[in-house]
């Protein structure tokens, strides 16, 4: 047994297999580790691009709210101003509603609704960031319909200008409406039917 590996050439060719086997798993396990290493690099990179991304819908997201926070705002402060102008045009009081409307003034330039990137909404659920989700979908459709019914209220302000007599005083305009006009324009308080 011993004799054939004394034959010439054999322990060179075995030593060159072990050489070629070792060197072929030393070389597959480097490129094993730098290719881990590679995609490791690659994942960390794709994640820092999405968390750029992310960051910057949700500072879309910030700057529509703000901006939509803000109009309400300014809106609710010009329903508390009609507030004062219908008692200094001293329009009368119908009991059990209010006379605000009477001294609100239809918006010549009311802003645009704003608009979230759906992708923004996105990252919220991604998150898991429930709550939130639900108070910017909340903050957008009340901006909308306030948007929506102040325009609705301008025209028909201006629709109900064209039918009530304007008198002028010292102080400006106002509007002297007669019992019969306060019973046709005025909004009639809602009755609730009673089931026997």
């Amino acid at each position: 047994m011993g004799e054939w590996w004394q034959t010439p050439g054999v322990s060179e060719f075995v030593s060159a297999i072990a050489g070629a086997i070792i060197g072929a798993l030393a070389g597959g396990l480097v490129s094993w580790r730098l290719q881990r290493a590679s995609f490791a690099k690659d994942r960390e990179d794709r994640a820092q691009e999405k968390a750029r991304a992310d960051r910057a819908l949700l500072l879309q997201m910030l700057y529509a709210c703000i901006t939509a926070a803000s109009d309400l705002h300014k809106l609710a402060e010009e329903a508390e101003a009609a507030k004062a102008r219908a008692a200094e045009l001293g329009f009368p009081k119908v009991p059990g509603l209010t006379n605000t409307w009477a001294g609100l003034l239809g918006l010549a330039s009311l802003p645009e609704p704003i608009t979230i990137n759906p992708e923004g909404l996105t990252v919220l659920v991604d998150h898991k960031a429930a709550d939130l989700l639900m108070g910017v979908l909340d903050t957008v459709a009340v901006h909308r319909s306030t948007i929506k019914l102040w325009t609705l209220f301008g025209d028909s302000r201006r629709r109900f200008g064209e039918k009530v007599p304007v008198k002028f005083s010292e102080t400006g305009t106002y509007t002297a409406l007669s019992q019969e006009e306060i019973e046709r324009h005025y909004p009639h308080p809602v009755r609730t039917a009673t089931v026997t």
